[in-house]
């Protein structure tokens, strides 16, 4: 959404031009780039209605849509944090786990496991 907005925003004064302009093909032979300028109008235009079509309600302000992708990068950078602590506790239970299947042997190893998992 972030990316469509900014590309209807940044377009925004080459589409009024090219619809203001009479003889649309000859405006976009006379104006290199504006062609591009106009298919990501259109195309953020579209994405917009269909936006309103299935949620209902109007597009939210730029601030609020940075707001909420910043709230969600956030948990986001917690939840990796939590990950990466419960992958290390992990690693430490794996090694623990080779270690004691080295001492003890192989079918050790497999009745403390199964123990463990009733």
């Amino acid at each position: 959404m972030q990316k469509q907005l900014r590309y209807y925003g940044r377009t925004k004064d080459n589409y009024k031009l090219f619809q203001s302009s009479k003889d649309k093909d000859k405006f976009l032979r006379d104006n290199y780039g504006v062609e591009g300028d106009v298919i990501l109008h259109e195309t953020a235009k579209k994405y917009f209605d269909k936006y309103i079509a299935e949620h209902g309600k109007p597009l939210p302000k730029m601030a609020a849509v940075i707001e909420e992708l910043t709230s969600l990068k956030a948990l986001k950078n917690q939840r990796y944090a939590e990950y990466r602590a419960a992958k290390a506790e992990r690693d430490t239970m794996m090694k623990l786990a080779v270690n004691i299947q080295s001492l003890l042997g192989k079918g050790a190893v497999r009745e403390y496991t199964s123990e463990m998992t009733i």
